[in-house]
């Protein structure tokens, strides 16, 4: 069993819920499970116990935390390191840890900074060996494109094979518009706006 792994989850409340079986599930493979999370989920978070640290990143004071952040991880040593958020943070701090094995998940947007960016940064990770998958953004979803990244969760069955991944994500093939997918599913996003969500015990 491998010692040490850090998962970065920078975001809101609705989107580490739809994550957290994952998180779990990989865990299991180590004996000291740290992660990053957000001043909007890290209170959910402290009360699951198999985590050895939980670090909160303010996205309110974003300049400075990025700041105390990186030096304070700057080399830092894994055994693994999953970045869920795509967040900028969570894929520097991805590049300056030391890591065995580094995945993370990135943003495909619209504009035509995005696609560079996308262009850029890959190449990056190729070069220093960093796994990655890429993830529609939003207003993709909403034009008919249904690949997004709960379904990516599959790809983590390469490397941690305790993940059931149907447990993670719609099979894409399962709808291939919206109304086959109202007439079949009923989502609920648990969000941070929500008081009674965000003050759970």
């Amino acid at each position: 069993m491998n010692k040490k792994i850090i998962f970065f989850s920078v975001d809101r409340l609705g989107d580490y819920l739809i994550r957290s079986n994952v998180i779990y599930s990989i865990s299991q493979n180590f004996h000291q499970i740290e992660i990053i999370g957000s001043s909007y989920n890290t209170k959910l978070i402290n009360t699951q116990n198999y985590f050895t640290k939980v670090y909160s990143f303010n996205l309110k004071n974003k300049f400075f935390e990025k700041i105390k952040f990186i030096k304070f991880f700057f080399l830092r040593p894994y055994d693994s390191a999953i970045v869920f958020d795509g967040k900028n943070i969570s894929n520097i701090l991805l590049i300056l840890i030391r890591s065995n094995f580094k995945f993370t998940f990135l943003y495909k947007k619209k504009s035509f900074l995005n696609f560079v960016y996308l262009k850029f940064i890959t190449l990056i990770y190729k070069i220093l060996k960093i796994k990655y998958e890429i993830i529609l953004s939003k207003d993709l979803i909403e034009n008919n494109h249904f690949e997004n990244y709960p379904m990516k969760y599959r790809k983590l069955n390469r490397y941690f094979s305790n993940i059931n991944n149907k447990t993670y994500y719609l099979e894409n093939n399962l709808v291939n518009t919206f109304d086959q997918l109202i007439d079949k599913f009923v989502i609920i996003h648990l969000d941070e706006k929500f008081a009674d969500i965000k003050d759970i015990e």
